[in-house]
């Protein structure tokens, strides 16, 4: 390999983590700052919306997603775009026609925000899926947080109009962008539908509809926390929370970009390579957590002014989110694993078995009345946790066994200790 090749991919490979520090970055930052300029009831109403936009547009995709990796890259099929367009116009009819019923039934923009955020969501979900098999890295950047970023977007031009950001302004421009969406989807359409579309749907729809349960269980487990605080505490615990998520989410960037970088190296890895890679990711991702940690207690008052009142109650829950997030990174890591085995419909069935303890411990804590945001936040990582036991026991049922890294994932542990005093 000459120089000028060398030149070449290091040029391609540092514009690419550019371009993945500044999606990321937004992701990351946008939220925070939103949260600073809007009230804490709106952005934990917004917060709460964008969480059930993620798991119903899963469901409402009825697994065609799931099916169009296949169908591209094993299939060879090149003709998917009416699918997708398909996926985008069905989603955005449903959860346009929900919102409405919803606000005309009871004027609360939190259902139909969440009916909207589905639209929005369905698109970000479509657009990721496709440009991901078809491998344009910088289109996935951009589409993997597309309905975030229209999100920010509209609340950026709402405080530029009015100085401040109410809810429902916001409400009505990610609506209006999403129906528009939703009509360039039905045009796009009827341009490219194949004749016997409804026999290739069906197809696709069997073929994807047990990825897509995986995927939902999955989702379902990582984004339903901030719907099972609103439901069981409120709004307000939702937005303690999902500051405090946010911020420790910044350590799950660490395995996107790995992910994405060398997704092939840990498909095709021996288990006793990947058993040591995940005890060194593992110790990065602690190191990572306790920079943080140590930088929200020195300056978390001056970086988030607005949450000054809450910096007592957030000390407490951010070391069980920094805990949570680090197993939800070690769980996104075991699926290479899993997938690579053929025992996902197994690792299904015991992720549906965690989800259900999860919420019976809530809904147990609730009626004891020991149900606060802590305990919340720590039956969470503690879902995470043994749902991560039960694919290396899966594993090791299967003769792949990681004696590493099934000891390592007891170190996150350790984030109770600051929990506990920062708490009293």
């Amino acid at each position: 390999m000459n120089l000028a090749r060398v030149r070449a991919i290091g040029g391609q490979a540092a514009l690419f983590l550019m371009a993945f520090a500044l999606g990321k970055g937004i992701a990351f930052f946008g939220p925070l700052l939103l949260s600073q300029i809007m009230n804490i009831q709106d952005y934990g109403t917004a917060e709460l919306s964008l969480s059930v936009g993620t798991i119903g547009a899963q469901v409402l995709s009825l697994g065609i997603l799931g099916a169009i990796p296949q169908l591209v890259l094993i299939r060879k099929e090149d003709r998917v775009q009416d699918l997708l367009f398909f996926v985008v116009a069905s989603i955005g009819v449903l959860g346009l026609a929900a919102a409405a019923v919803a606000y005309a039934a009871s004027s609360d923009l939190l259902y139909a925000f969440a009916a909207i955020a589905i639209v929005g969501t369905g698109a970000q979900l479509t657009a990721a899926t496709y440009y991901r098999t078809i491998g344009r890295r910088y289109r996935t950047l951009v589409s993997d947080n597309l309905s975030l970023y229209l999100f920010l977007a509209v609340g950026g031009v709402v405080f530029l109009m009015l100085g401040r950001v109410p809810l429902g302004p916001v409400v009505l421009g990610y609506g209006g962008v999403v129906l528009g969406v939703t009509i360039f989807s039905f045009i796009a359409l009827a341009r490219t539908i194949r004749p016997h579309f409804f026999a290739a749907h069906a197809d696709a729809r069997r073929m994807g509809f047990f990825m897509m349960v995986n995927s939902l269980v999955y989702f379902t487990i990582v984004n339903s926390s901030r719907v099972l605080i609103g439901y069981f505490l409120s709004v307000e615990a939702v937005s303690v929370y999902s500051v405090c998520f946010r911020i420790s989410i910044a350590i799950f960037l660490v395995h996107q970009l790995v992910g994405t970088a060398f997704y092939k190296t840990l498909y095709e890895a021996s288990a006793e390579w990947f058993d040591r890679y995940f005890v060194i990711l593992l110790a990065v991702t602690m190191v990572g957590a306790s920079v943080l940690l140590t930088t929200f207690e020195l300056y978390g008052a001056v970086l988030l002014p607005a949450w000054a009142g809450y910096m007592d109650q957030m000390s407490g829950v951010l070391p069980i989110t920094c805990m949570q997030v680090i197993w939800w990174v070690s769980l996104a890591l075991l699926e290479f694993r899993i997938n690579r085995t053929l025992i996902s419909k197994q690792a299904t069935l015991w992720l549906v078995a965690c989800a259900g303890l999860m919420i019976v411990a809530l809904a147990t804590l609730s009626a004891l009345h020991l149900l606060t945001l802590a305990t919340a936040a720590l039956v969470f990582a503690c879902t995470l946790f043994l749902a991560l036991q039960a694919q290396l026991f899966l594993l090791r049922r299967n003769r792949v066994p990681l004696p590493k890294t099934q000891i390592a994932l007891f170190a996150p542990l350790v984030f109770l200790v600051p929990a506990f005093f920062l708490q009293s």
